[in-house]
């Protein structure tokens, strides 16, 4: 009885060490050999060669899906794309699993050229037109990342000036991004405000029925209201809309915290005090982002490898699909804009301190300082948005902590004795 379990392992470790070279032949017969097509079977081309490559890295199988897309990129050079922008679509995708594949195979120039190419298409208005929120989100959220993700090439192959304007154009995305997001959520808030008096004034039966009219007629020319769609305010409230009432303080206080934006907390002290009630209804609750039960099963894919490394692109999940602007409140969607921003903030300070040490011997010592404080300041922002909004066990928060220790720690530098300090010290929070 004990003998045949004995005998079937062998066989199964043989059929195991059988795969890799029933792949290898396979993937050689099928594809590895001249592509000769007329013109209507060149989409049908596209298609198995682009779906192909996508999962072939998705496996990890990196040089083979590199063939693929230097078949894609052949066949593409004899298609005529300008006739559709929609086709544009193609060669987008075939160049970011390229410079995906040469991230991952240690080839940086060559990554460096087709992100650039990437993110020249994105230049034009034609190419991903966006018709509402969600779309140049989508459009701006590509870009960003696009941008952070040459960033970090550039910063490995020594070009930090680069790398450096690089990351203040992703910093300015993500940025709007968020004062879209804002301004999203006040969209949705008011709707609900609009569709709950109006309710609350029909079903009112103390008042008159000319009063009444009057109440309804007040509501529908409301300043708020005024400028939303008619067909828009009349629709229902769906549950992922009345998510926007506990995300809009959060996402108000991440904007309030924005590099550039601490004019809004002055700004708000000059404003006629909250009762104890509209305080509490405006306090921001990460809760409501992080969720109630499941915190711990998303929080280890919060990294900044996630952000800066280039990732798999397909023309189904990343193209036709049509996002809705209900999207942006979900809470994958904040906390990929949240770790987005946090990268921003912490690349400024890399590639500033990267100078620094290039460059240091030629600033005078005041000039020096001012980079210093600058680039400090930056890492300091990084680490007061990851510190407020995100657990402290989140490995993104940890390396950027790490990181300003041991580039910023007071403990680092000398104490002079003799002379008198103008620090100010604040606890963002304790972790």
């Amino acid at each position: 009885m004990e003998a045949h379990p004995q005998e079937a392992r062998p066989q199964k470790r043989q059929s195991k060490e059988q795969e890799p070279s029933e792949d290898q032949d396979s993937f050689y017969t099928m594809y590895n050999r001249e592509i000769k097509v007329n013109q209507s079977q060149i989409p049908i081309i596209l298609a198995e060669l682009t779906d192909a490559a996508y999962n072939f890295a998705m496996r990890d199988q990196y040089e083979k899906a590199l063939v693929l897309l230097q078949k894609t990129e052949g066949v593409l050079e004899v298609v005529n794309l300008e006739t559709s922008s929609r086709d544009k679509y193609i060669q987008f995708i075939t160049c970011n699993n390229m410079a995906m594949c040469f991230q991952k195979l240690s080839m940086l120039d060559d990554c460096t050229q087709y992100l650039k190419q990437c993110l020249e298409m994105l230049k034009k208005e034609s190419f991903m037109p966006a018709n509402t929120l969600a779309a140049r989100n989508r459009r701006t959220r590509l870009e960003c990342k696009l941008r952070l993700q040459l960033c970090a090439i550039l910063s490995q192959t020594q070009q930090h000036t680069q790398a450096l304007e690089r990351a203040k154009e992703s910093v300015r995305l993500i940025q709007n991004m968020f004062t879209d997001l804002q301004e999203l959520c006040k969209i949705y808030i008011d709707k609900i405000n609009y569709r709950e008096n109006l309710q609350a004034a029909q079903e009112q039966s103390e008042i008159e029925d000319d009063e009444r009219i009057e109440i309804i007629k007040l509501i529908k020319e409301s300043k708020e209201t005024a400028e939303l769609p008619k067909p828009f305010l009349e629709q229902s409230i769906s549950l992922v809309e009345r998510s926007s009432l506990k995300l809009y303080p959060v996402v108000k206080e991440v904007c309030r915290r924005l590099a550039g934006h601490e004019h809004l907390e002055q700004e708000e002290k000059k404003e006629q005090p909250l009762s104890d009630d509209e305080e509490e209804d405006n306090e921001p609750d990460m809760r409501s982002v992080l969720g109630f039960l499941n915190q711990n099963e998303w929080v280890q894919n919060l990294n900044i490898g996630n952000i800066m490394q280039i990732s798999a692109i397909s023309m189904q999940t990343d193209f036709l699909s049509q996002p809705r602007d209900e999207t942006e409140l979900s809470r994958d969607s904040f906390l990929e804009k949240l770790c987005i921003l946090t990268v921003c903030y912490f690349c400024m300070s890399t590639e500033m301190r990267f100078l620094l040490h290039q460059r240091g011997e030629f600033y005078k010592p005041q000039q020096k300082k001012e980079k210093e404080i600058e680039s400090e300041y930056w890492h300091a922002k990084s680490l007061e948005v990851a510190c407020t909004f995100l657990p402290s066990e989140c490995p993104l928060l940890k390396h950027i902590l790490l990181s300003y220790q041991k580039h910023h720690d007071c403990a680092n530098q000398a104490i002079k004795e003799n002379e008198a300090n103008n620090d100010t010290i604040s606890v963002l929070r304790p972790i």
